[in-house]
């Protein structure tokens, strides 16, 4: 659809013009702090269990993505017209949390 114009087109005579997948590679790390430490009954025996805060990032490099905004598609008399619109997809992740561990 264009304007106020449907196309109906073949698949035979149908491209794709966008690309819905793209490459990405990345690196990360991340950080874990004890906030307490504590077990049940007696201090000597039995299993400790700590309560950690877990910080973690992670970049992401990725490829160039490409699609449509509103409005990139046109008419020039029969013609349709796409203006295919390009970015990059690099994306820097965060997460925070909290994790409890069991430790001899």
């Amino acid at each position: 659809m264009a304007g106020d114009a449907v196309f109906i087109m073949d698949q035979n005579d149908s491209t794709t013009v966008l690309s819905s997948v793209a490459p990405s590679v990345g690196l990360g790390g991340g950080l874990m702090f004890r906030l307490a430490r504590f077990s049940p009954g007696r201090k000597d025996t039995g299993a400790r269990w700590g309560l950690f805060l877990d910080l973690q990032g992670r970049y992401l490099i990725g490829g160039a993505a490409k699609y449509l905004t509103p409005g990139n598609l046109n008419l020039d008399g029969d013609r349709l017209i796409c203006d295919v619109q390009r970015s990059r997809t690099d994306m820097f992740c965060f997460s925070l949390g909290f994790s409890l561990r069991r430790s001899p």
